[in-house]
């Protein structure tokens, strides 16, 4: 397990502290979807129910930008294109 050293600065009314803190790296569990899971959710033949259709073609779309957060979809404008 790899550590980081932080320095830290708080600023308070009238003081100003600097210190040093020590981060642990631990390895995260994956959280990836197989092809073939993306697969069945991409070929879901869900039209009916048009709810369901539009946050699957979300959730791809956020797949097909490799990742991007809803938040940051969510508040994208042409300008920023």
């Amino acid at each position: 397990m790899a550590t980081t050293t932080l320095k830290i600065v708080l600023y308070t009314s009238n003081t100003l502290r600097t210190g040093y803190h020590h981060i642990k790296h631990e390895k995260s569990h994956k959280r990836s979807l197989s092809v073939e899971v993306l697969h069945k959710i991409h070929a879901l033949e869900i039209t009916d129910k048009p709810v369901l259709h539009k946050y699957r073609q979300l959730f791809m779309l956020m797949f097909y930008l490799q990742g991007i957060n809803f938040i940051d979809l969510a508040s994208l404008k042409v300008s920023n294109i």
